[in-house]
C-alpha cells in the first residue's frame, strides 16, 4: 500500500516543473496586463489632448463671435446715429 500512495503523489520534480510553469504563465499574464494598460494610458493621453484642443476652438469661436458682434454692433449704432445713407450703387 505504501508503494502504491508513493507513486500516485507528486513527486518533487513534478511539483517544481508545475510550479515553474506557472511562474512563466503569471509573467505572461502581467506582461500581457502591462501592455494594456500602457495602451489604455496612450488612448486616454489623446483623448485628453484632443478635448483640450476642442475646448480651445471653442473659446477662439466664442471670442471671435463677440468680437464680431461688438463690431457690427458699433457700425450699426454709428450709421443709425449719423442718418447717412452709403452710396453702393458706384
Amino acid at each position: 500500500m505504501a508503494s502504491i500512495s508513493a507513486i500516485t503523489s507528486p513527486t518533487p520534480v513534478s511539483v517544481s516543473v508545475l510550479d515553474r510553469s506557472r511562474l512563466v504563465q503569471a509573467r505572461r499574464d502581467a506582461d500581457a496586463a502591462q501592455t494594456t494598460a500602457d495602451e489604455l494610458r496612450d488612448r486616454a493621453d489623446r483623448a485628453d489632448r484632443a478635448a483640450r484642443t476642442s475646448q480651445d476652438n471653442a473659446r477662439d469661436l466664442a471670442e471671435r463671435s463677440q468680437q464680431m458682434e461688438a463690431t457690427y454692433a458699433r457700425q450699426h449704432n454709428g450709421i443709425a446715429r449719423t442718418g447717412r445713407i452709403l452710396n453702393v450703387s458706384a
